[in-house]
């Protein structure tokens, strides 16, 4: 026992260690700088006939994550002695005036960033990119919640700081992690492994370092030092504001397109019919800086509309329109690449066929259910038996009966958006797991629900889920629903 916790401690102590040199080495290189912008604003202060207000430089500063930072860091650091918890260091700005701002932008120390556009990897734009479209979405979102917009446009840039500065200053380090394309738990675990913090620590421990406000800190994941409400509602928006920006690029996230069927409705409630439109408007104006200065990288920047996304990517290759192929191996990946290259307009009967009989069983679910909700009876059907079920009785279930719900995975997997998982169920045979998932996105057409031994769970446990989920897309795709 003594061991253990030794060991414990001496990886806390060596994480601890790791972060603060961390520290210091992304505070000595930080974030790229726009020059072509900061060349813009300083020709534009130096003329005398032009007229400043706080309003118009914070709107351009705001376009560039680098320098917007660098600017609230220098008046966090002269007004720390005040201030107040309950700030919204935005009104920094406003304090220092128009032209204290000229002189921080001014500076030639601005002149001196390592970091450069122009030979940026397509990882790093990415992390800007969602960097500005979860923002955006944060400054539309906070706006109709009673929150200052430009509160929540910082706190949201502020919860992609880490990302952004580890994309930046362990380039290496980061396109290897984010490439594996693996689920953003997993990622954060890889972050860890690989540097000694995960992006939000590295955010974290830089906020507390500025003393900034507990609203700040809890809206970036800490509950260390009690519950802030104002900070409970900024987290609640940065995490929908997270999820858009995650739909939007499906080309980086397995997980746009159901993320997107999630978060859709939610914009909708909250912004109205036009939300995707409020949230394309302000990624416009906050990604200017970027595309004026290098359309050739930053053309696209502010191309917000994951439906549009999600569909182009739909219509490209089977690893691209299945992403979660690549965790299949071996004659399952070879039949499932088969399966995606014969769907054709129609549902064809065969296409289900080989899914349940052939792919299913390759790898390595013994049994297993396709339930479909009969709008009628409101009762779910078992339609299609796959193999042979040891858990599972396949007979109709009220979706709505509240009382069968916590004992029938059938039912609550129908009313969840994630799969259900569970391992270890003894039965006469030894342990058997299963996983299930509702499917047809936002029409929620069924339930999926495949048995697999635990022993074969254990042997795959890393990639099963992942595979259930390549099964469960392919059904959507077989049967044409979107």
């Amino acid at each position: 026992m003594q061991e253990a916790t030794s060991s414990k401690n001496t990886k806390e102590l060596d994480s601890s260690f790791r972060l603060e040199r961390a520290k210091e080495h992304v505070l000595r290189n930080w974030l790229p700088i726009n020059h072509k912008l900061l060349d813009e604003l300083r020709q534009e202060l130096d003329n005398p006939e032009n007229i400043h207000t706080v309003d118009s430089l914070l709107v351009k500063i705001k376009t560039d994550m680098g320098l917007f930072l660098h600017c609230l860091q220098v008046l966090i650091e002269e007004h720390r002695n005040t201030l107040e918890s309950e700030i919204n260091p935005i009104n920094l700005f406003y304090t220092a005036g128009v032209e204290r701002l000229k002189a921080i932008i001014k500076n030639p120390n601005l002149d001196k960033n390592v970091h450069s556009f122009e030979n940026m990897s397509e990882n790093q734009v990415a992390a800007l990119q969602h960097a500005f479209v979860s923002a955006s979405a944060a400054e539309a979102i906070s706006e109709k919640q009673d929150i200052e917009s430009d509160y929540g446009f910082l706190v949201q840039i502020l919860r992609s700081l880490g990302e952004n500065l580890i994309a930046w200053n362990y380039p290496k380090t980061y396109s290897r992690i984010v490439g594996k394309k693996v689920s953003l738990q997993e990622i954060d675990q890889e972050f860890f492994d690989a540097l000694g913090f995960t992006p939000q620590l590295l955010a974290l421990s830089l906020i507390r370092d500025w003393g900034l406000n507990g609203d700040i800190c809890y809206a970036l994941g800490d509950d260390t030092e009690g519950f802030y409400k104002t900070g409970n509602s900024l987290r609640r928006i940065c995490d929908l504001s997270d999820k858009i920006a995650i739909a939007n690029d499906p080309a980086h996230y397995l997980n746009a397109k159901e993320t997107w069927e999630e978060v859709k409705v939610k914009i909708n409630n909250i912004l109205g019919a036009n939300g995707v439109g409020l949230i394309q408007q302000r990624v416009h104006v906050n990604c200017a800086g970027y595309i004026d200065s290098y359309p050739e990288m930053f053309g696209t920047f502010d191309d917000f509309n994951p439906e549009n996304h999600i569909i182009t990517l739909e219509q490209m290759d089977p690893m691209q329109r299945n992403q979660w192929i690549r965790f299949c191996s071996g004659q399952s990946k070879e039949l499932l690449i088969s399966l995606y290259s014969g769907f054709g307009k129609k549902v064809n009967r065969n296409d289900l066929l080989t899914l349940v009989k052939e792919i299913i069983p390759q790898i390595g679910f013994t049994g297993g259910c396709i339930y479909t909700l009969d709008q009628r009876t409101n009762l779910l059907m078992p339609r299609v038996k796959i193999g042979n079920t040891r858990l599972l009785n396949c007979k109709p279930l009220p979706y709505q009966d509240e009382l069968k719900r916590e004992s029938s995975p059938i039912i609550m997997a129908y009313s969840c958006n994630s799969p259900i998982i569970k391992t270890g169920v003894a039965d006469d045979m030894g342990y058997v797991g299963f996983i299930a998932s509702v499917f047809g996105g936002s029409r929620k057409v069924g339930v999926l629900y495949l048995e697999m031994p635990d022993s074969r769970f254990r042997t795959t446990s890393q990639y099963s889920v992942q595979q259930f989920k390549a099964i469960l897309q392919a059904l959507n795709d077989s049967l044409h629903l979107q």
